[in-house]
């Protein structure tokens, strides 16, 4: 679902800008320099994300690290007859969070390969006459 959402975010962000890329690329801008700056904004843009889900979702997660869910009826005896306290614990561990931006950051790198593509493509005339750029 993430990489979904930040492969949109990308593929947008690289479409709504292409009259930007035809000017730049048509003013001397090197493609590898225009390449180096949207892969950086990119991952900018996911590790911020990232950044704020966890802060946002902190105190929640934190909040019912203190106070678990109880489960009850039915399933509080399942689970009692499996020897396993009825609560459903949540763990504040940093390495779950750390295994967690490690893998919106590798789904921001695969999604950041969609301008490297588009921006090789990039027809600068067409681009600026609003027509897609690319061939």
């Amino acid at each position: 679902m993430i990489g979904f959402g930040v492969f949109g975010t990308v593929m947008m962000m690289t479409i709504e800008r292409t009259r930007e890329f035809g000017l730049l690329i048509s003013l001397g801008m090197k493609r590898d320099r225009l390449l180096l700056v949207t892969t950086i904004e990119a991952l900018l843009i996911s590790m911020l994300g990232a950044a704020a889900g966890l802060l946002a979702a902190f105190p929640l997660l934190y909040y019912f690290y203190l106070n678990p869910i109880n489960v009850t009826g039915e399933m509080a005896k399942v689970y009692l007859a499996y020897g396993m306290e009825p609560i459903i614990p949540l763990s504040v561990e940093p390495g779950v969070f750390i295994s967690q931006s490690i893998v919106v950051l590798i789904l921001a790198i695969v999604a950041s390969l969609y301008p490297l593509s588009f921006i090789r493509k990039i027809r600068p005339v067409s681009a600026l006459q609003g027509r897609g750029g690319a061939r």
